[in-house]
């Protein structure tokens, strides 16, 4: 089983590790995501930022233990430098492959501030969003997030698993509307999001997590948190500018931007 959402978008996604008689955990959830959709505040930064939807997506069930050290001295969070290199290394190639092309796109570096503040969030087990994320010591006006869990059955890497499902919402992400279709892309722009050069996660092992009351009886969970800085999703914003010259029109309500 596992889950996601975005910063800004607050968009949601989840996969059933059950069965289909299990149809009354996820509606009890999705009620439950609806309630956070709402108390999280839209943020401001030369933009105005808005919640999504609701939209659900969905993708492979992949869940896992894995053993994370604390190497907290050199990459801000308890991720190894490999680690911390290896996802910066993801969000880098997503960046340098996005269609069309970007003219503006900037090398992501790792941040010891956006690693300890995702990592401390990371610690508190809590299902939703940081809204502190932007307060000292971060240097940032705004800082973007996006938050993933998983846990049960398939050892898979809680990074490489997390990153595959937000960058696979480029598949919805259409650049010349600037809009997403039939699901959730606020992951992915955040991702690809030009201005957004900062980049810190954080992994916590989580014996439970607050707001997934239903889910009570699962006693290990992977929580993963990145932060980004300066945040990204702005309304009315493409992520990039396209060396192509192509450029997409303002979100609409039904788009991945608000």
């Amino acid at each position: 089983m596992k889950f996601c959402a975005s910063a800004v978008i607050f968009s949601m996604c989840l996969m059933s590790a059950f069965g289909a008689s299990d149809n009354l955990f996820l509606r009890k959830l999705e009620n439950l995501i609806s309630r956070l959709e709402k108390e999280d505040k839209p943020m401001t930064n030369g933009g105005s930022f808005k919640n999504g939807e609701g939209m659900k997506h969905t993708g492979p069930a992949v869940n896992a233990p894995r053993s994370l050290k604390v190497h907290r001295r050199g990459t801000g969070s308890d991720l190894s430098v490999s680690q911390s290199d290896h996802i910066l290394t993801l969000h880098n190639v997503a960046r340098q492959q996005v269609q069309p092309p970007a003219s503006n796109m900037e090398n992501m570096h790792w941040d010891n501030e956006l690693a300890a503040t995702a990592q401390e969030y990371a610690n508190k087990c809590i299902w939703g969003h940081n809204s502190a994320r932007s307060n000292p010591p971060t240097s940032f006006s705004y800082v973007g997030e996006n938050i993933y869990v998983q846990t049960n059955t398939m050892n898979t890497d809680v990074l490489e698993s997390g990153f595959t499902v937000w960058d696979d919402e480029k598949n919805g992400f259409h650049y010349d509307k600037n809009t997403c279709s039939n699901a959730p892309c606020g992951h992915y722009t955040q991702i690809i999001w030009a201005e957004s050069s900062a980049l810190g996660c954080g992994v916590s092992h989580c014996p439970s997590m607050t707001n997934l009351p239903d889910y009570s009886f699962i006693d290990y969970w992977e929580f993963l948190v990145c932060n980004y800085g300066p945040g990204g999703n702005i309304n009315g914003r493409l992520p990039y500018e396209s060396s192509s010259g192509a450029g997409g029109e303002p979100a609409t309500s039904n788009g991945c931007q608000k």
